[in-house]
């Protein structure tokens, strides 16, 4: 089995990292091992926006609002350390549908675009900002989110629990990851919870 891991680390500033040079990790109980990194974020620049690595919704639908949402990168706050994409969501910047940020791996040259044959992907996020919010995010590959109904992991209290994907309005057709308020650990999901099949891979949505 070839598992895929991202290091994602979310706050309010959202942070996202990969495992990459912090490997090899000493896992915990209940944490997924046997890992195979896809993105080394040691190389991300410091405004991802302005160097084309990140895109959101609102880009491309009339152009990125500088202020709504940022990516930047943040040392020392992903997993063990290493460095963390961050995505921040500014005090009193409007809230909606196109709140999601996109990330292209093929911006780096390090990232392993390659996913022929993996089974699963796997990232590590942390939410401590939101203590006090439930957070529900599409987590789409290549523009594709999973369908509705499907598994996904977390990690509590050490040990590896299934929930499943929602649908969180009339009208969805693809399901969303919801995370307890607060949430910092290992996320995992099933690729075979997509209607898809991915061989290269350019985007990873949250």
């Amino acid at each position: 089995m070839r598992n895929r891991v991202w290091s994602l680390l979310l706050s309010l500033c959202l942070l996202l990292s990969l495992v990459s040079g912090v490997l090899p990790y000493a896992f915990a109980a209940g944490e997924p091992s046997n890992l195979e990194v896809v993105w080394d974020m040691e190389n991300l620049p410091n405004d991802l926006f302005a160097s084309d690595v990140a895109w959101d919704m609102t880009g491309t639908y009339g152009g990125h609002v500088n202020g709504n949402v940022n990516s930047t990168r943040a040392n020392g706050k992903g997993l063990n350390g290493s460095a963390a994409a961050a995505i921040t969501y500014p005090k009193g910047a409007p809230a909606g549908w196109d709140d999601g940020v996109y990330l292209r791996l093929t911006e780096d040259e390090k990232a392993n675009t390659n996913w022929y044959g993996a089974t699963q992907f796997w990232f590590w996020i942390d939410l401590s900002a939101f203590k006090n919010t439930a957070i529900y995010m599409d987590l789409a590959i290549d523009g594709v989110c999973p369908g509705i109904g499907q598994p996904y992991y977390l990690i509590e209290g050490g040990k590896q629990v299934t929930k499943y994907t929602e649908k969180t309005w009339e009208g969805a057709t693809f399901g969303r990851l919801g995370f307890p308020k607060g949430y910092k650990g290992w996320v995992g999901i099933e690729l075979s919870a997509y209607k898809a099949t991915f061989g290269t891979v350019q985007s990873v949505g949250f």
